[in-house]
């Protein structure tokens, strides 16, 4: 049985050549002409760098023209320079998916000595409509320790907006984030609450872009808010890492320790954390009572970069392990419940470069999360015992083609999801009136008149599965010059079978 398909339709339109690249990653292409006039430069050197390293490099055509593909978002310094010219440099930041376009200048030689140009990309992208903010990993390391501690704190930081939750759901541990999270060009239908599981840590991200609003059709339906990542390679950091530990009030200790390094075509990159806190959750009373927690999570990606080839491995997981916390009356029955949630990612990915102009990738992807009530041991309180798992899998594929000012892009994603549950309840009903428990089996039936109302004992086990199918295309072009359309069709569907409870 087919549900819930939806078909979007999107027009859009905008002053400025913007065009969308492969899959997560951006491209950077334009022409190289002599300063002063429109006259190009052919064979002219044109790399990027990241830091000493050219990270890309080619020589432009007769026309001027030069194509960077499959480039990996972040910082780089554009350079561009031939023989009789002085050569000049750019610092630019390219966001996920981005196609940037420039038009270089080299200014002839006409001196006796070189002069070295140098200029800095606008911090207001023209080429972007969406309501957006993109941070790169040197950006994240000049915020304050406090702002990266977490998703939702960045979040917070950055884009306040995007942590009030779109269905007004309220945590105990604040507000829930309806940011959707795109890791490497693959999203998940779950939207785990970060302040409860371990989650990812900002410091592995290369880049990443929160957008709010905008979005292209190759976001499917996630109509909530965009988290778009990209993770860090080894291949950037040149045998560089980090070690980095906090402490605060009420308990709070965290720290971390990443380093990432290259073999060749190969990249490395290892990250791992901890943190814990007494004041896991906010307690029912002013005073923590039975309320500690604490996190462990870690991080890795291989990758290898070849002439056309792209591919990487990037897993990620996680344990939370935390306390109920406990009124004073629970707090002297003994009353020690606890929650612990598991998490692992995977994702593979392959890219293949056809041409300048032509770029498939695909994906293979997968998470489990485990989620586990743990019951109190003491003989009087409601004894609660739950769990609740899941399984994705799922495979993705991206498409992007150049053909004149056309940038079309096609795709498609499809994904399992697997739901396990159960939970046991018993109110234990037996011990006396007065106690804390009465709460648990009384309520009002109507105003002034409360009467007893006995919870029963009960047990669930249950099985569900459900599929996703997502298919888009989508065209940006330039009709007339700094003029720009975009063209957008996508299907989401999906089907799911009924729950069978055990």
């Amino acid at each position: 049985m087919w549900r819930g398909a939806r078909y979007v339709w999107m027009v859009g339109l905008c002053v400025s050549p913007a065009h969308t690249a492969g899959a997560q990653d951006a491209a950077v292409s334009g022409r190289v002409q002599t300063a002063g006039t429109a006259v190009p430069v052919a064979s002219a050197r044109v790399e990027l760098l990241q830091g000493a390293m050219v990270a890309y490099s080619g020589a432009t055509a007769d026309n001027g023209r030069f194509d960077f593909v499959a480039v990996t978002p972040g910082e780089y310094r554009l350079r561009a320079g031939a023989p009789g010219y002085f050569s000049i440099e750019r610092d630019i930041v390219l966001r996920p998916r981005q196609s940037m376009q420039v038009i270089v200048e080299l200014p002839l030689q006409t001196l006796a000595e070189q002069v070295e140009v140098r200029a800095s990309a606008p911090q207001i992208d023209p080429q972007r409509t969406e309501n957006s903010r993109v941070l790169t990993a040197r950006r994240l390391e000049t915020l304050a320790a406090p702002f990266t501690g977490d998703v939702p704190a960045l979040a917070e930081h950055v884009m306040p907006g995007a942590v009030l939750g779109h269905d007004n759901f309220v945590h105990v541990r604040g507000n829930e984030l309806s940011l959707h999270q795109f890791i490497n060009g693959v999203s998940f239908l779950d939207n785990a609450h970060q302040h409860f599981i371990a989650g990812l840590s900002p410091r592995i991200f290369e880049t990443v872009n929160l957008v709010a609003g905008g979005f292209p059709a190759e976001f499917g339906n996630r109509f909530g808010g965009i988290l778009d990542v990209t993770t860090r390679s080894g291949r950037t950091l040149d045998g560089h890492g980090a070690a980095v530990m906090r402490a605060g009030s009420v308990g709070h200790r965290d720290g971390a320790v990443d380093y990432g390094n290259s073999a060749g075509r190969f990249g490395y990159y290892v990250y791992g954390g901890a943190s814990g806190s007494d004041r896991y959750l906010n307690p029912p009373e002013a005073k923590e009572r039975h309320d500690s927690g604490h996190i462990v999570r870690g991080a890795g990606q291989l990758d290898y970069q070849g002439d056309r080839n792209l591919v990487k491995l990037f897993v990620a997981g996680g344990g939370s392990r935390f306390d109920m916390p406990n009124t004073v009356e629970e707090d002297e029955l003994g009353r020690d419940a606890t929650r612990s949630i598991d998490s692992q990612t995977a994702i593979l990915t392959w890219q293949r470069t056809f041409s300048a102009s032509s770029l498939l990738s695909t994906s293979l992807y997968e998470r489990t999360v485990f989620d586990r009530l743990h019951p109190t041991s003491d003989p009087q309180s409601p004894l609660a015992d739950g769990s609740r798992s899941t399984l994705t899998v799922g495979v993705k594929a991206d498409w992007w083609r150049a053909v004149g000012t056309h940038r079309v892009k096609t795709g498609i994603d499809i994904a399992a999801v697997r739901l396990r549950e159960g939970v046991t309840f018993d109110p234990r009903d037996e011990h006396d009136e007065g106690g804390p428990e009465a709460s648990h089996r009384s309520a009002p039936t109507d105003a002034g008149d409360a009467h007893e109302v006995e919870l029963d004992a009960f047990a669930f086990q249950g099985r569900q599965t459900a599929r996703s199918y997502g298919v888009y295309l989508q065209d940006r072009f330039s009709p007339l010059g700094n003029l720009t359309l975009t063209w957008a069709r996508a299907l989401i569907a999906g089907s799911s079978s009924a729950p069978r409870p055990s």
